[in-house]
């Protein structure tokens, strides 16, 4: 049997499920080598330098609920969770003048925090609150196992209210797919997440640092820590795997490990060549070459000034979402108010021209809010495959052991959740411990080939 301590395992893809991944194996005592092809960890959530600054690619909010991911960080944080986020209630509020639904929860317990929000709701009249809190309890009541259909179906008698106001916003934040094709049943599990359960589940959280800083930077340096080996800008062109060994072949070398973990994004799961004694990495490869992509696109605006409501407010969906408070940044030798507006799904946006869509964007924030400064600074990330369409009954891989040797993780893994970040970091934990079950039941010689 071959204990934790002496086992070598490769880790492909340094995104959220990677470093969960890394980081869980490395915590039991295993020899990691994590393989990264771009120069930064994080994948789809990730710091970037701009000139000089640093600007996360994309805005994620998490909340309470997300325990795996809580978890993850207060173990590659040394337990100082508390202090990574500004923690608010689930808070949906219109920006500026922006008409809409007013909706907080209170710091109350369950179920008395959804009632004060019921309660103390602005733009829904009695008659709506009625009809939100018998949704709550529908979806309190659904069956997991029963049709799925689109959201928007699901919820077509829903007061227009309730549906444009709440609804909608919630299911573009969760499942960064239209309402009109994203699963009324992932979209049902997310808010009995959020709202189902004890109030801090519902609390949203809001990264104090750039993404890079929350989780990839202090994962990568665990992993290296527990005697691993990080590899930033090495592409893994191939995988050989036999009876004894797993061989991984980058641009550079080719080394012997136990097993290996797969955690790139679905669409570079068909670039990745496998060979193996199984046949099982092709139905993976059907099933994520058979995902449809979201974009999601971030607009760093820089204003001379600027005032926020909260630190995420609702916009009017011409053409952003919603808009993020980035805080004041010394940014070419002046003090400006950065605000991040996020366009949550793929549209006619994804055509237009970066400087198009900061005109746009600009305009939008102006007509919602007058006083704000002038613009000096703009930043465009626009992420085609950002994630997959979460639609009806979809059809995914599950996360943990694929065949021997090879275990699988990423986003698209979790059947119950949509792309976020917990859905991540539990595929992550998923693989790894596919893993380390394996392992405990194998005799394997291993090797270090040189290039």
């Amino acid at each position: 049997m071959i204990e934790a301590a002496s086992a070598r395992v490769a880790v492909i893809g340094a995104g959220w499920a990677g470093c969960a991944a890394a980081v869980h194996l490395a915590r039991a005592g295993v020899q990691v080598s994590l393989y990264e092809q771009a120069r930064q960890p994080g994948g789809r959530a990730r710091t970037v330098s701009v000139d000089g600054i640093a600007l996360d690619n994309g805005q994620h909010l998490l909340i309470g609920a997300y325990r795996a991911t809580l978890d993850l960080l207060g173990i590659v944080q040394d337990g100082r969770t508390h202090a990574l986020f500004t923690d608010l209630p689930l808070t949906l509020r219109p920006f500026g003048a922006g008409k809409g639904v007013t909706f907080v929860a209170r710091s109350l317990p369950a179920p008395w925090h959804f009632l004060g929000a019921l309660l103390t709701a602005r733009g829904l009249t009695l008659r709506e609150r009625a009809a939100l809190a018998r949704v709550m309890q529908d979806v309190a009541r659904d069956d997991p196992q029963a049709h799925d259909e689109p959201m928007r179906q699901r919820f077509a008698s829903v007061p227009r209210a309730v549906y444009h106001g709440i609804l909608e916003p919630l299911c573009l934040a969760a499942l960064n797919t239209p309402p009109e094709r994203a699963s009324a049943r992932i979209f049902g599990n997310a808010l009995r997440a959020a709202l189902g359960g004890p109030e801090p589940a519902s609390r949203f959280l809001l990264p104090r640092a750039g993404l890079g800083a929350l989780l990839p930077e202090p994962a990568i340096a665990f992993v290296a820590r527990h005697r691993g080996e990080v590899h930033l800008g090495q592409r893994v062109r191939a995988l050989r795997i036999d009876q004894d060994l797993v061989r991984v072949v980058t641009t550079r070398r080719i080394d012997g490990f136990d097993a290996v973990v797969v955690a790139v994004a679905p669409h570079q799961v068909a670039h990745l060549d496998v060979e193996s004694t199984q046949n099982a990495w092709a139905a993976v490869r059907r099933s994520a070459s058979a995902l449809r992509h979201e974009s999601i696109t971030t607009v760093h605006l820089g204003y001379t000034r600027g005032a926020m409501p909260a630190p995420l407010a609702r916009l009017d969906d011409a053409p952003g979402q919603w808009v993020f408070d980035g805080g004041e940044r010394e940014i070419a030798d002046e003090r400006l108010r950065l605000l991040a507006v996020v366009i949550s799904a793929s549209g006619a946006h994804d055509a237009w021209p970066q400087q198009e869509l900061v005109r746009a964007v600009d305009a939008q924030l102006r007509r919602l809010s007058p006083a704000l400064g002038a613009l000096r600074f703009s930043r465009v990330f626009a992420e085609r495959r950002a994630t997959y369409a979460c639609t009806p009954d979809l059809a995914r891989p599950r996360a943990g052991r694929i065949s021997p040797r090879l275990h699988l993780a990423g986003d698209y893994t979790h059947d119950a959740y949509p792309a976020t970040l917990e859905a991540a970091v539990q595929s992550g934990e998923t693989a790894a411990n596919s893993v380390l079950a394996e392992i405990q039941t194998r005799r394997t010689p291993r090797l270090a080939l040189p290039a």
